[in-house]
């Protein structure tokens, strides 16, 4: 939001508003600082994982059977900003050529009742969610075997870390399978993470 919006909607003048928007920012880090319950935490124990993996799998209990254990879910996020014309490398940088306009790039990692356990924000508008996720992918090494993250088909992860990623498959690559068998169980668990991502997006 511009901040002469801000001024239009609290009747306040320039000065006061940016002040204000700086002190309330300060307030809120430090305040986000000192409470335990809004630390973003990569889970790293087992109990941790296998709880979020059976909030997921509580709602698709056809998953776990397959040989996944999905323990939250990875997307980008992103958001409009005011372009900055005096700065034409910041403009550059922050312009998204997809959406048409000036953004800034995030990257959040959630779990199945909400809570964020890895991020990364304020990105040049221009970087393709699949660069923003590289500390993610780092992360992923850590996880025991079959424990994975849900994702969109944005995400093209290297070979190693494709077991730790579950997304749907493209309509190429179901296209492309010759063998019906092998082709009818990728299209189930197509449909599994589709639903898994429906569900969480309502």
């Amino acid at each position: 939001m511009l901040h002469k919006t801000l001024c239009e909607i609290f009747g306040t003048p320039p000065s006061t508003t940016r002040q204000n928007l700086s002190q309330g920012m300060k307030i809120l880090l430090q305040t986000l600082r000192e409470l335990p319950s809004a630390a973003v935490v990569w889970p790293t124990d087992m109990v941790t994982l296998q709880k979020y993996a059976d909030l997921i799998h509580g709602r698709q209990r056809s998953l776990r059977p397959l040989g996944y254990n999905a323990i939250g879910f990875m997307d980008g996020l992103n958001l409009s900003i005011q372009n900055d014309y005096k700065d034409s490398l910041m403009q550059n940088a922050n312009w998204n050529g997809w959406l048409q306009q000036s953004m800034c790039s995030s990257l959040l990692v959630w779990s199945q009742e909400g809570k964020i356990i890895m991020c990364r924000l304020n990105g040049p508008g221009s970087w393709h969610d699949n660069h923003m996720a590289e500390n993610v992918h780092a992360a992923l090494v850590s996880l025991p075997e079959s424990y994975c993250l849900v994702t969109d088909t944005a995400f093209k992860a290297a070979k190693e870390f494709k077991s730790k990623t579950l997304k749907p498959l493209t309509s190429d690559a179901l296209n492309n399978v010759n063998d019906e068998r092998f082709a009818a169980q990728q299209m189930i668990l197509h449909s599994l993470v589709l639903s898994i991502r429906h569900e969480t997006a309502c």
